[in-house]
């Protein structure tokens, strides 16, 4: 399952928190909210990791190639994370999805 009960829990708690009128997902931590940058983004992705110890630099597109193998090992259609990822022809993106099992 994709997105399933417990995902929606925790989204729905996380967005009756937020004080704020932004249709975004990921706002700033700062008032007044703002939909987060792109650097904004890194900065929190490159904070968690190093505390987690990561000792690799993480960048949030690596997530995005983490996800997608995750769906694909979970059996997930090739047209279903095209349309996670808004890829609009695998081609155009210069990389093919692959699954590597353990």
């Amino acid at each position: 399952m994709y997105f399933n009960v417990r995902c929606a829990i925790w989204l729905k708690r996380y967005l009756d928190e937020r004080d704020d009128d932004e249709t975004c997902l990921f706002v700033t931590e700062r008032k007044p909210k703002r939909r987060m940058s792109v650097d904004s983004l890194r900065y929190v992705v490159r904070r968690i990791s190093n505390r987690a110890g990561i000792k690799k630099t993480i960048h949030p597109h690596q997530l995005r190639h983490s996800f997608a193998t995750h769906m694909i090992d979970n059996g997930a259609p090739l047209e279903v994370i095209q349309v996670f990822l808004v890829i609009k022809r695998v081609k155009q993106q210069g990389f093919t999805l692959i699954s590597v099992e353990n």
